[in-house]
């Protein structure tokens, strides 16, 4: 059909759908392609435009009494495909979807076969290969070997990452989105209002508003909000505020259970057998993707401390040189200039001899690795967003943030350490590339990792799904229990998280929501 601005439209239009999806990041875009394919008269209301625009970044906005939630305008994007950017995929783990009693996460009210079924799909999708995640071949020249596979301290897992020209969904949607007779975007278009039939308590209407002051009245059969956790969460808040509380009252979930994973730095590691760490280390790339090692915290560890799921990753830093700080000499700028020239010259040749030799990045001696955790946060009820007094530029209220790391997510780091530290010792890698350990891990009566570990951006939770309608939002279908014609596709329903990105699975997600609706059953 078409692509419209409302902030450029001086009709006030309204619409009529089979479906309205409210958000079009991966999830939404995923949703509503595939819905239009499926012969689904498909509508998308997209908050932001085709740029990034600070005035509508300004809707984001959150109140943060703690201070410690920082990702709610600098990770948070509206415009056509949202915050997400598909780079690290990696299926969540059985294990994570499992219920866990010591650490009180609950059980994932479907099957990893549910989600399965798409794994194919969206590989193709994004040109990632239908390879193993848990099994790559570590016996490429260099490698040796080094690595333990299966272990009693960490299970190792292999994410994919696209080519380039695969990273951004909406270039890979882009045509159909201008080109499907059975789909309509509608960008500067943010929801505002709602029409809730109390007899039938499902959703017949949403009003959109533009920030130029345009109204888009969009009625449908059904509906899908796939905003993002924050924002998806938000509308379900002011939706239930504007039928007087009645619609979610039943249920103790809304907004709560907010989370999100945290990330710290545990370690360096000694580079005096530079090719070896190299080699051990680095990136791999298995039939041209690139493939980077996730060592995580195995189920039996994890029972046995009584803490949620963690990964521990490889990252590499080069120190500042050549170039740059040659631009902030004024002496010998041209020999600098030279010099370092010659010096990119020799890497580059190093890098491409490295790669077709041995299959994977190369890092020069004088790069640094850090080891990287990634912990999930557990479900806290006293972690969530609520609505606030104050309202944004449509009047909207904004909404609050009640967040912060506590005990438990310390004590999954402190297990990580361990965990870590028994893993090198037992490779044998303490000999050929100790650990430098960090202040904190080295001095935890002084120090908790939590106070510097720093948000990942992946918020889920807050409408997490379930079967027990006063303990959840969404059934297992991702419909609503008090709306049955609203359904959420956001990482806000996920009841845990695991220690994976959550976009991968997302996205399954939004596929098995898609082929849950019928062809011929509207209009």
């Amino acid at each position: 059909m078409a692509i419209s601005d409302l902030a450029d439209d001086w009709s006030d239009p309204s619409e009529r759908a089979d479906v309205c999806v409210v958000g079009a990041g991966t999830a939404g875009l995923l949703l509503a392609t595939r819905l239009a394919r499926r012969n689904l008269k498909v509508v998308l209301l997209e908050s932001g435009g085709r740029n990034i625009d600070p005035a509508v970044q300004e809707l984001n906005w959150v109140e943060n009494p703690a201070g410690r939630y920082n990702s709610d305008l600098t990770d948070r994007h509206r415009g056509l495909g949202g915050s997400s950017w598909s780079g690290c995929l990696l299926p969540i783990n059985a294990a994570d979807m499992c219920a866990h009693a010591p650490a009180n996460q609950p059980q994932w009210p479907i099957e990893l076969s549910d989600l399965d079924s798409y794994r194919m799909e969206l590989e193709d999708l994004f040109s990632v290969g239908h390879g193993s995640y848990e099994d790559i071949d570590t016996d490429a020249p260099g490698s040796s070997g080094l690595l333990i596979a299966d272990d009693e301290d960490f299970k190792s897992r292999w994410a994919k990452y696209p080519p380039l020209h695969h990273f951004n969904l909406t270039a890979l949607t882009g045509e159909e989105l201008k080109s499907s007779q059975n789909l309509r975007v509608w960008l500067s278009a943010t929801v505002t209002g709602f029409d809730l039939d109390r007899a039938s308590g499902r959703l017949r209407a949403v009003t959109a508003r533009s920030l130029t002051g345009h109204t888009l009245k969009l009625a449908a059969d059904e509906f899908v909000f796939a905003a993002g956790t924050v924002e998806s969460t938000r509308l379900l808040l002011w939706l239930d505020a504007t039928a007087d509380s009645r619609p979610f009252a039943g249920t103790n979930a809304l907004g709560c259970y907010f989370q999100d994973q945290l990330q710290a730095e545990l370690a360096s590691v000694d580079r005096q057998r530079s090719e070896l760490t190299n080699h051990l280390l680095g990136d791999r790339f298995v039939r041209g993707i690139r493939r980077q090692l996730h060592l995580e915290l195995s189920r039996s560890a994890q029972e046995s401390a009584a803490v949620s799921g963690a990964f521990v990753y490889a990252s590499m830093t080069c120190p500042e040189e050549g170039e740059a700080v040659a631009k902030r000499d004024n002496h010998g700028m041209g020999r600098r200039r030279f010099e370092a020239a010659m010096r990119g010259v020799n890497q580059f040749a190093a890098g491409a001899l490295w790669r077709h030799w041995y299959h994977q990045h190369y890092a020069p001696p004088e790069a640094n690795f850090q080891m990287l955790s990634r912990v999930e946060q557990l479900a806290n009820p006293l972690n969530r967003i609520r609505l606030s007094k104050g309202v944004d530029a449509l009047n909207v209220p904004t909404p609050i943030i009640e967040w912060e790391p506590r005990m438990s997510e310390e004590r999954a780091f402190r297990a990580t350490v361990k965990h870590l530290g028994h893993y090198w010792e037992r490779s044998g890698f303490d000999i050929l590339c100790p650990l430098i350990w960090d202040a904190s891990v080295i001095d935890p009566d002084e120090h908790l990792i939590v106070d510097h570990a720093r948000v990942c951006a992946h918020p889920s939770g807050s409408t997490r799904m379930g079967t027990d309608p006063r303990e959840s939002v969404v059934g297992p279908d991702l419909r609503c229990h008090a709306i049955p014609n609203l359904a959420i596709a956001s990482a806000s329903v996920f009841p845990s998280t695991g220690c994976t990105d959550p976009t991968f699975t997302l996205m399954q997600l939004a596929l098995r929501l898609a082929d849950s609706y019928s062809p011929g059953r509207y209009g």
